[in-house]
């Protein structure tokens, strides 16, 4: 192979680690707000605002500065949702009602059939026994049984509050499958002053769902991302929502207290390489920096 053709074959390979094929469906970062409104805005271009409530119904984000937390670095510099409050834990979300882009790019039989959720945990406690399960991420609708058909949460409500080893389940299609018990502490060698990172991929190709995590130190440096868990559930298609997409508690479990940052959807199963650019993405940038040097070098030794 030429010199050139080398370089840009590596340019390439990099740019298709980097994208995989997949779309951003919705991202919501908390800083597009700068703090303040009764919307939360998405940032991935397809606009569909999320709003904040509780399950009695009670408005979050109505010019409630202190739910647009920033106390406490993010990962991205700014703002970041405050569910760590007193009562917090009772069924406290942020929903997404517009799910057309779920449910065209993903759902039925026209969909990929696959999707990659991910989003950043701080200073996570679940509630004592006696509650329903705690869940992370939902994908909500009322008709066809079990209104919430896929999702993340605790696997045995009331069995431990101890989030260094918790239970957790995936759902697909209202079926629930054990991914093991997970370490869900944003503690990382020691070190308890960063974020989690967290992603959850599910692809009927292989009826397979992980659960990936990493850990931020001090200064922003990741600690490798890992897999934590997986599971397998059979399906031929992913079922469509039309209630909502939801981030934190659902309309009928609870979820954890937390502080909650940069949630997003992709219509596909991102991999290893792909998930670790999204906390760390200066090692993405470093890498093309790289390889721009060194196609710049090339040219100069060429035309030498």
């Amino acid at each position: 192979m030429k010199p050139k053709t080398r370089i840009l074959s590596i340019i390439a390979l990099a740019g298709a680690s980097l994208a995989s094929g997949q779309n951003l469906i919705y991202h919501y970062d908390f800083d597009a707000n700068d703090g303040t409104g009764t919307t939360v805005n998405d940032v991935s271009g397809f606009g569909a605002p999320a709003h904040g409530t509780t399950y009695s119904g009670t408005p979050l984000f109505n010019g409630e500065t202190d739910r647009f937390g920033s106390a406490i670095p993010s990962p991205n510099g700014g703002f970041y949702a405050d569910f760590s409050g007193t009562n917090d834990q009772d069924r406290t979300r942020l929903m997404v009602e517009d799910t057309s882009k779920f449910d065209n790019q993903i759902a039925g039989g026209l969909g990929t059939g696959a999707f990659t959720v991910t989003m950043m945990l701080r200073d996570l406690a679940v509630v004592g026994a006696g509650n329903s399960q705690d869940g992370l991420f939902w994908g909500e609708r009322f008709s066809g049984g079990d209104g919430n058909r896929v999702g993340l949460h605790q696997a045995a409500p009331g069995a431990t509050t101890d989030v260094s080893a918790l239970p957790m389940e995936v759902r697909v299609n209202g079926t629930t499958a054990s991914l093991g018990n997970v370490d869900l502490t944003n503690s990382a060698v020691g070190d308890s002053n960063g974020w989690l990172f967290m992603a959850l991929t599910y692809s009927v190709a292989d009826d397979t769902a992980r659960l990936y995590v990493a850990k931020e130190l001090s200064g922003g440096v990741w600690v490798d991302l890992t897999e934590v868990g997986s599971a397998t559930i059979a399906a031929t298609s992913i079922d469509s929502l039309t209630r909502g997409l939801v981030y934190g508690g659902s309309y009928q479990r609870n979820n954890p207290k937390a502080r909650y940052d940069d949630f997003r959807v992709y219509d596909g199963v991102l991999d290893a390489s792909a998930l670790a650019a999204i906390p760390e993405p200066s090692t993405y940038a470093a890498l093309f920096g790289l390889l721009a040097i060194g196609f710049v070098a090339w040219r100069r030794r060429r035309r030498a």
